[in-house]
């Protein structure tokens, strides 16, 4: 099992790796996994993409909206509140 700080880096290298994106904007949690969104420098993007991150091993999976099981688990998601060094 992994912890949200953990998480958080694992979120940044994918961003930074995959979308050139070093910050993040919002974090979401869904009982075993989180949900994250990458900072887009105050751009509104349609269609938003982000990652779920699984807690038990680091698994990382697209997460895209919009989608009928994505927003399900948008429904029930509690916001996080990110470690400043990830803002």
């Amino acid at each position: 099992m992994i912890d949200f700080k953990i998480g958080c880096k694992l979120a940044v290298n994918y961003f930074n790796k995959v979308e050139k994106k070093s910050k993040l904007a919002r974090a979401l949690d869904v009982v075993d996994a989180w949900i994250f969104f990458p900072n887009n420098d105050g751009f509104v993007e349609i269609g938003g993409v982000g990652i779920m991150i699984y807690k038990m091993d680091g698994k990382i999976e697209e997460f895209i909206l919009p989608t009928p099981e994505n927003l399900k688990l948008l429904d029930k998601a509690i916001p996080i509140e990110i470690p400043c060094e990830f803002l």
